[in-house]
């Protein structure tokens, strides 16, 4: 019996392990064939219920049908991944099952592997070809499940509720950023050295999205919700930009955030996306973090522009965790944010540094230690 230590691929029961993907496309092909003949050569598949319904493998002669696997067994394998290969007293366990009798059904795979869904040399577009799937289908029908299932962003993702409200409650408040935007439109717009840009954020809360598989399902990820609000310079009936985001702990010295545009088509011609990195905000320094955005610039061209970027904790605001009407668990922020994510934005002049505030001069000051003194001027 081959025992799961044997695979390290497979540990922790990845998304995108090579054998998921495989009892995706089998769930595919017997769903999508069920009681219709002709798809696979010698007979054709249909389901039976005695306590628990079973897919079987119905031949075209007089042979008894075949039993595959449980219904329930095969779409936990396709959805998680989580499969046991040690058996106890000598007994098959469902996968050394369903192994040998798909290798029964499709000979081609007998005569690669023994072992079609542990094989790590049999790819799932070759798996998908021999069982009557084209190799486009497999890619699609692999895209589409884990589109509806798991979450793209792992990186940005806590794995229980209780290090992301841990999180939360070390790093939510309201932040200000600051960074230099220089380009086409600031020039004309009368900034001939660029502008500052000032802009708000907010590290909200904690809210759970669906887990990467089932085991971590009952205990909820989490992802931890953020908000900027830029200032627009570019167009005339827009005063602010809005953006939806989450921020992940990807590493020990250095946090991810990812976001994108609120507003829509009505208002501008681009869905903007924004990714930054920053120092970690736990080991701010006086509470000042440095780091990059990777963002479309609001020149002519939205052109994608990197940046040196300053955060600033403010740190009056506060999380909160409460209770709802429905006794439920809920979160909050006070004093409230709004204030702030609207009235912090804005276009600072670069030219006029008696008019900066205690935030700009420490800001300035920051950036052009990091950017050099002749670049940022």
């Amino acid at each position: 019996m081959i025992e799961q230590s044997f695979f390290p691929t497979l540990g922790g029961f990845m998304s995108d392990s090579l054998s998921q993907k495989k009892f995706i496309l089998l769930n595919h092909l017997l769903t999508s064939s069920k009681k219709k003949k002709g798809i696979i050569p010698g007979g054709y598949v249909n389901t039976k219920t005695d306590k628990k319904s079973c897919w079987y493998f119905i031949f075209d002669n007089d042979r008894a049908p075949l039993p595959l696997i449980e219904k329930e067994t095969l779409i936990k394998y396709a959805s998680d991944g989580n499969f046991h290969l040690i058996s106890g007293d000598g007994e098959l366990t469902p996968i050394d099952r369903l192994n040998q009798n798909i290798c029964e059904i499709f000979t081609e795979l007998s005569e690669i592997t023994s072992q079609p869904f542990l094989d790590s040399k049999l790819s799932a577009t070759k798996f998908g070809k021999i069982i009557g799937m084209e190799k486009h289908e497999c890619r699609y029908v692999i895209d589409k499940e884990f589109a509806a299932n798991f979450p793209m962003l792992r990186a940005l993702s806590f794995t229980t509720n209780k290090p992301a409200t841990e999180f939360c409650e070390n790093n939510s408040g309201c932040y200000t950023l600051y960074r230099k935007d220089y380009n086409s439109v600031t020039a004309k717009k009368g900034f001939p050295n660029g502008v500052l840009i000032r802009a708000a954020i907010s590290v909200r809360y904690p809210i759970p999205h669906k887990a990467f598989n089932s085991k971590k399902q009952k205990q909820g990820n989490c992802n931890v919700k953020v908000k900027l609000n830029l200032p627009s310079y570019l167009h005339e009936n827009l005063s602010i930009y809005e953006y939806d985001g989450l921020i992940g702990n990807a590493a020990d010295k250095w946090w991810s955030w990812m976001f994108q545009g609120r507003f829509g088509d009505s208002n501008t011609d681009f869905e903007d996306l924004m990714m930054m990195y920053t120092d970690k905000l736990e080991k701010m320094d006086n509470g000042v973090a440095k780091g990059i955005m990777m963002t479309q610039n609001q020149d002519d061209k939205n052109t994608p522009t990197v940046s040196s970027i300053v955060l600033i904790r403010e740190p009056e605001y506060k999380f909160l965790i409460k209770k709802d009407s429905f006794g439920k668990t809920s979160y909050a922020m006070a004093p409230d944010e709004d204030e702030f994510m609207r009235k912090t934005p804005k276009i600072i002049n670069l030219d006029d540094p008696e008019a900066w505030g205690a935030n700009e001069k420490k800001a300035v000051s920051v950036l052009m230690s990091v950017m050099g003194h002749k670049q940022y001027i």
